[in-house]
């Protein structure tokens, strides 16, 4: 859950990067009951003076200069381009949220949003303009002749000088009857003043929302960005003149219309090719082509924001950061561990759904994956568990109790109970206890987390000869927590085991962005033989053995050769051969 007051927002304050993502996060701020902002000194950046100007439109407004600290429960980062050593150390273990970001930090983000569109939407959780407050055109009141008042705003810094170029090219041609107004922004390298003389020229003072102003213009000219979308949003035709190739590339993108090259060209010539393209009359039509290309549903920011529930920027495993993404969708991120002990790939899940684990879990939910109910399954998952007690006990004969943690409704220690073992079993889902307890006997069953046990006053006991995890270490959000909780209440010898999805299995192989878009929202850790090891290893475990389960060589697309002329019999054994189960079970000894 997030707390309105514990949000910060780190928009860029360097020179050369415009005043847009500041006001961005201003007016996204004020919503919330604090308003934080995390805002580096130094000669790169823009002064605190100039800074300030800006955040009086922000009443009560925190300005951080120096470490933040690590109290927030969400970070907002708006700084376009960001690189790893940027960030203090304290933001990097903490949730957050990148805002058109096409830095490094892009790749290791917790969560992305593309707002204004860039080069490379795929690796973005989300895309679009919905969190931008922006006005809708007026159809009745639409100008149709173009070019006699234009505005022309370049934001609050105006880094490639573009409005000094287009005064100095109009200082030197004629009069044309167009009526042109120039936004001088705060962080201008010079002032606008001298050109305020010269006919046909307004010059106005920037404010931190040009929207009441654009109706009054037929065309905006404008660099890409927040004012261009205004512009079409409000019903004006828009031309952009860049600052940067990189601009030019974002303008052809996202389809607007703009002049190549315009930060090389002298003012006289730039000024024609505007003038050209005035004449050339097709900013009306490529205007309503925008509009019906972005017109899109407006999604409160503020209310969107306080519906997440952000996970840690760690690894649930090793808990180390900066790791690389490998996926991302609507409300999930998979990421790879890049610690060599570890090398798990994992999700981190901002949408997370609350109290999942109840009956329709093992009913409704468990139906519709495989035909029926947990409790009509009963008979096989138990039949499974006799085949898992073997290979326990073949891995140590000594095993006289079991735990086994997510016990559901008992099928595996019922097999165990049957088997001769002493018997627990832990659950969040009362359901399944209360049904072992009504209906197993010789079972003692908890309805506790397996963080929250305590093995003396829950079942009398110090430890347990061996712990059992089927289809359940996916689920925890603390991976490493649970593999140390295991560790101790196993004596030395004792063995851990448990069964997981299986990411180098047929259907992670062959594809994986369907993989992992597909894989529960609440399975939090993708495990495979390699990095199993290495995190066993890691945590004290050895003999570690792999039974590969759940072939399903159905899943191989048709659309590779070899599918289609190889029948299902021979699939299987190159499924086998290859150890390319969907599933695995993993069993280990604790050492000592």
């Amino acid at each position: 859950m997030i707390r309105k007051n514990r949000v910060l927002f780190v928009p860029s304050v360097l020179k050369g990067n415009g005043t847009g993502h500041l006001k961005r996060t201003i007016q996204w701020s004020l919503l919330f009951s604090s308003r934080n902002f995390y805002l580096p000194r130094g000669e790169k950046y823009f002064p605190d003076s100039h800074i300030d100007e800006l955040l009086e439109n922000c009443p009560g407004a925190v300005k951080i200069t120096e470490d933040p600290g690590n109290d927030w429960d969400l970070v907002i980062l708006d700084n376009r381009n960001t690189t790893s050593d940027y960030l203090p150390e304290n933001l990097k273990k903490l949730p957050l949220i990148a805002v058109d970001e096409a830095g490094p930090v892009k790749n290791t983000a917790p969560y992305r949003i593309t707002i204004l569109p860039d080069l490379d939407n795929q690796s973005s959780n989300m895309t679009g303009l919905m969190f931008l407050d922006l006005p809708r055109p007026d159809h009745e009141h639409l100008r149709m002749a173009m070019g006699l008042k234009i505005l022309v705003s370049f934001g609050g810094e105006d880094p490639g000088r573009l409005s000094e170029k287009l005064l100095e090219g109009l200082k030197k041609s004629k009069p044309t009857g167009i009526e042109w107004t120039f936004i001088e922004g705060p962080f201008f390298h010079s002032s606008l003043k001298q050109y305020e003389t010269l006919p046909g020229v307004n010059l106005l003072k920037d404010q931190i929302d040009l929207k009441p102003l654009l109706p009054a213009y037929d065309l905006i000219i404008t660099s890409f960005g927040l004012t261009a979308f205004e512009g079409v949003f409000t019903g004006r035709p828009v031309l952009l003149v860049n600052p940067s190739e990189y601009h030019d590339q974002l303008s052809e993108n996202a389809g607007f219309p703009f002049l190549p090259g315009s930060w090389r060209e002298q003012p006289q010539i730039l000024l024609k090719k505007i003038k050209r393209r005035l004449e050339h009359n097709d900013l009306f039509s490529t205007w309503k082509g925008l509009f019906e290309k972005f017109n899109a549903q407006t999604v409160p920011f503020y209310d969107w924001v306080l519906s997440l529930t952000p996970m840690p920027n760690l690894c649930p495993v090793c808990g180390s950061v900066n790791n690389p993404v490998i996926g991302r969708y609507r409300h999930k991120s998979y990421f790879h561990c890049e610690n060599r002990n570890c090398r798990i790939d994992y999700m981190l899940n901002f949408q997370q759904k609350n109290d999942i684990y109840q009956a329709s879990y093992f009913f409704e939910d468990y139906r519709k994956q495989y035909g029926k109910t947990y409790l009509e399954d009963f008979a096989h998952i138990k039949s499974s568990g006799t085949d898992r007690l073997k290979r326990i006990q073949r891995l140590n004969s000594e095993v006289h109790s079991i735990l086994d943690v997510g016990c559901a409704f008992g099928p595996f220690l019922q097999a165990a109970k049957e088997n001769g073992l002493d018997c627990y079993g832990i659950d969040v889902a009362e359901e399944g206890i209360r049904y072992i307890t009504e209906h197993l006997e010789g079972i003692a069953a908890r309805a506790v987390s397996l963080e929250d046990l305590d093995p003396h006053a829950n079942f009398g006991r110090k430890s347990f000869d061996a712990v059992t995890l089927w289809y359940v270490m996916e689920h925890f959000k603390e991976t490493g927590r649970v593999l140390q909780r295991i560790s101790e209440l196993l004596p030395p010898g004792g063995v851990l085991a448990f069964s997981t999805p299986n990411g180098k299995g047929i259907s992670g192989v062959l594809n994986r962005k369907d993989f992992l878009q597909k894989s529960p929202d609440d399975h939090f850790t993708v495990w495979d033989r390699k990095s199993a090891s290495n995190i066993l290893k890691h945590f004290g475990f050895h003999y570690i053995q792999f039974h590969v389960t759940g072939y399903h060589p159905e899943r191989i697309p048709f659309k590779l050769p070899f599918r289609k002329i190889l029948n299902k019999t021979v699939l299987l054994w190159i499924c086998k051969i290859f150890k390319l189960g969907d599933t695995f079970e993993i069993y280990c000894r604790k050492k000592g």
